[in-house]
């Protein structure tokens, strides 16, 4: 049988705290398609970011 890579989809979203996500018990949204996603694949809980704010992206002109 030939060896298979894996199937990798990495979803980044943006402005959205962890709270609002139904897989992590902690909120009332309901997101059923990343609650299936999540419980088929690997959630990283504890991630470090370089730019935790959101800021807007100036046009240099």
């Amino acid at each position: 049988m030939p060896e298979t890579q894996p199937n990798i989809l990495l979803i980044l979203t943006d402005q959205q705290r962890a709270d609002t996500l139904g897989f992590l018990g902690q909120t009332p949204c309901k997101t059923p398609h990343l609650d299936r996603l999540a419980a088929e694949g690997l959630c990283f809980e504890n991630t470090i970011t370089p730019s935790p704010l959101c800021t807007p992206r100036w046009a240099i002109g």
